[in-house]
């Protein structure tokens, strides 16, 4: 049951009437009915009829960017922990040169592997049948054979074995070949011996040739030092070494038909 309630509503009115002194006072009621009632209760023509609120429509576009507002105040000085700094670098360059550490022993071993495989390359090829090989040099092995022959035996001598008649590569190749030859390949009542070697001199052009044909080799003249000046027929380049090293030894150029105490013969390696 709705509740119906009058309320009275009292006023006093003072009136003041004529002159000062006289004073009259009134009081004036009014009923006013249902003041608690709700409005959906007391309909009124006058009033805008409720309407139901639907679904929101779509966002609109995205307003301009407004200005950017101020700075605000600078907030307190950090504190910095050291102990944490210092043990995270410590963590970091410790990783760093563990991973450089790794790195550098795989490449070690990769290094490693090949040169194993080189060495293994050599050795195989050393047990073949050349164990006359005595100077491994600029990836080549000499070795010399002794006899007294010309060039045509001399080279038939060297192929049959392998290999073929030696260049000289350099000054350091000359000098373990003349080493070689004076401590070990000569005879006790040998002092002075020629051997073959496989470059030849072409007196005309002036230009010495490897055994493949290709200019090159290294030569130290006999006996001045100058380059010899003999017709072309002598080109096959020899070496001369002499017991005493005290002595002028070295290079010079004969043909093919000379005899000498043999041949230095090398293969690559």
């Amino acid at each position: 049951m709705m509740l119906k309630t009058t309320l009275v509503l009292c006023a006093y009115l003072l009136i003041t009437f004529g002159d000062s002194s006289g004073e009259s006072e009134h009081m004036i009621c009014k009923k006013i009915k249902n003041v608690f009632e709700s409005d959906i209760d007391q309909p009124s023509n006058s009033s805008p009829s409720r309407i139901q609120q639907g679904r929101p429509g779509k966002i609109g576009p995205k307003g301009e960017v407004g200005p950017p507002g101020p700075s605000g105040n600078r907030g307190p000085i950090g504190v910095v922990d050291f102990e944490l700094v210092n043990s995270t670098t410590r963590e970091i360059v410790s990783k760093a040169i563990l991973d450089l550490q790794e790195e550098m022993q795989r490449e070690w071993n990769e290094k490693l592997e090949r040169l194993d495989e080189k060495y293994q390359s050599i050795v195989a090829t050393l047990k073949q049948p050349l164990g006359h090989c005595v100077i491994a040099y600029g990836g080549v092995c000499s070795f010399i054979l002794k006899g007294g022959w010309n060039w045509s035996t001399s080279l038939s001598k060297c192929t049959n074995v392998g290999a073929h008649p030696a260049d000289i590569l350099d000054n350091e190749h000359l000098n373990l070949l003349k080493n070689y030859i004076r401590k070990i390949a000569m005879l006790k009542t040998d002092s002075w011996v020629v051997y073959y070697t496989g470059m030849q001199y072409n007196v005309q052009a002036k230009q010495s040739t490897l055994y493949n044909g290709t200019n090159g080799g290294y030569v130290e003249w006999y006996p001045d030092g100058n380059e010899p000046q003999q017709s072309s027929q002598n080109m096959h380049v020899v070496l001369g070494v002499r017991k005493d090293e005290n002595q002028s030894e070295g290079m010079f150029t004969r043909r093919e038909t000379n005899s000498y105490h043999g041949v230095i013969c090398q293969f690559e390696i």
